[in-house]
């Protein structure tokens, strides 16, 4: 029997909580303290769904919830080797854990289908976070964007269609070309710091530092930075907030702008395998 034990997360998971139960299917959902407190029946569910991202801190599993403490090792203890465990961004501590238990454990975000409509979801968030952020007129403004993979290439694309003038940044030539192919302007990430004042939003989507203190100097003033990386970043905040530069940070943006779609696409993804066992 499929039945599914949901832990902590976000507004997602609720999403993907009520779509589960909307199919028939039984499930749980523990997502603040108080309920994982008084919790301890692990072993009467065959699937058990952790959040996107699966932590925040590398140590405990992620929940909106400031209070929910439940570590690695301590969810590791009450799981079975029967169980198959689902997330996002496996962390590979976590993943070791479940390894010497061998527990069956599959991770979203290695799902090429998932990371497409995940990107997109994630350029619509983007979106919406630079309409919070700014009070100007944006048809016509300069945006720069570093990196060019899922993300960046998802949020080109709505940029663009809506009147935004687009430059991509990086460092590989193939991906470069490619930009330059889908007609965006593009600029040699080793060359960010000639071209870095000229532009009004800047969104940055590579998951390791390539901005230097030196690079943030030269950002105008009035530019917004958005920092949609995960760790760790392509920037530093601290560097923003010494030269008086504007810094947003753009983590989750599909649970916190698009939960109910963001929720779905998790629960498609969960009805794969369900579908596959039934075959």
């Amino acid at each position: 029997m499929n039945n599914f034990l949901l832990i902590g997360g976000d507004k997602r998971m609720e999403v993907l909580y009520k779509t589960l139960l909307s199919k028939g299917i039984e499930a749980r959902h523990i997502g603040n303290m108080k309920d994982l407190t008084a919790f301890s029946d692990y072993g009467c569910y065959s699937n058990v769904i952790l959040p996107l991202p699966v932590s925040k801190d590398g140590r405990r599993i992620f929940s909106e919830d400031g209070d929910f403490d439940l570590s690695f090792e301590k969810l590791a203890e009450n799981l079975l080797s029967i169980q198959r465990v689902f997330a996002g961004n496996l962390h590979g501590r976590l993943r070791a854990l479940l390894d010497s238990k061998k527990i069956e454990y599959s991770d979203m975000m290695l799902d090429e289908g998932f990371l497409e409509a995940n990107a997109y979801l994630t350029a619509q968030g983007a979106l919406r976070l630079l309409l919070e952020n700014t009070e100007e007129y944006i048809v016509g403004k300069k945006v720069l964007i570093i990196g060019f993979g899922r993300v960046a290439a998802a949020l080109a694309a709505l940029l663009k269609a809506v009147g935004l003038d687009i430059y991509i940044a990086a460092r590989s030539s193939s991906q470069l070309r490619r930009a330059s192919c889908l007609g965006y302007k593009t600029v040699k990430l080793s060359n960010i710091g000639a071209y870095i004042c000229f532009f009004d939003y800047i969104f940055a989507t590579v998951p390791s530092k390539v901005l230097s203190a030196d690079d943030i100097a030269l950002i105008r003033d009035d530019c917004v930075y958005f920092e949609l990386a995960s760790a760790p970043f392509s920037a530093e905040e601290a560097d923003f907030k010494l030269k008086s530069k504007k810094y947003v940070t753009g983590a989750a943006l599909p649970g916190k702008y698009l939960s109910t779609a963001a929720g779905r696409l998790m629960a498609d993804y969960i009805m794969q395998f369900i579908s596959a066992e039934k075959e």
